[in-house]
């Protein structure tokens, strides 16, 4: 396995760390912990950067690459949609039908496999995967910004502050319907 693998599958290995420390964050309202989950994910997002940046530099791209970079990315961003429905801020129902396209992309993929043929993700993939990361950092930021001290003294010397946090949950939901939408496309 070369390095751009290795970068690949490290998100798979961020996944459930991502998930367990955005639980106990998400319970315990701790704005520390949402920096860090919010640090946690720069570094994933980085390795989907840094991996193929490595196997074209390196002229390393392989058929096991293109098939585990879109995986990796799938497994790092369902894990963290899961968590935005657990914590209420995803429809359930943006999330299944995310997971109906995931499922039936891996069939299809598998079906092309058998066929002697690697379907490597294409530029629409990566447009629907650079919306998928904006959502989950835009989320992310609505988070921290409810849970820092700054905004709580922000919003005792803005008045519209909590407007704003508003006006951006309103726009996060419409993110969720862009993705589902992306994906589909």
């Amino acid at each position: 396995m070369n390095l751009a693998d290795k970068l690949s599958l490290s998100r798979v290995a961020f996944a459930p760390i991502f998930v367990c420390l955005y639980l106990v964050f998400y319970k315990t309202g701790s704005f520390i912990g949402f920096i860090t989950i919010y640090l946690l994910l720069i570094i994933a997002e980085l390795t989907d950067y840094f991996d193929g940046s490595v196997a074209r530099k390196r002229n390393i791209v392989s058929d096991m690459g293109k098939l585990l970079d879109p995986f990796c990315d799938t497994i790092l961003q369902i894990s963290i949609f899961l968590c935005f429905v657990v914590s209420g801020k995803m429809f359930a129902i943006f999330f299944l039908l995310l997971m109906y396209r995931e499922f039936g992309m891996l069939f299809i993929r598998m079906l092309c496999i058998k066929n002697g043929v690697a379907v490597a993700a294409r530029k629409s993939g990566k447009a629907k995967t650079v919306l998928f990361i904006f959502t989950c950092f835009w989320t992310l930021t609505i988070d921290v910004l409810s849970l820092s001290s700054v905004g709580t003294v922000l919003a005792n010397n803005i008045s519209n502050l909590g407007s704003i946090i508003l006006g951006m949950q309103y726009a996060m939901k419409v993110f969720f319907i862009l993705c589902v939408i992306a994906s589909y496309v």
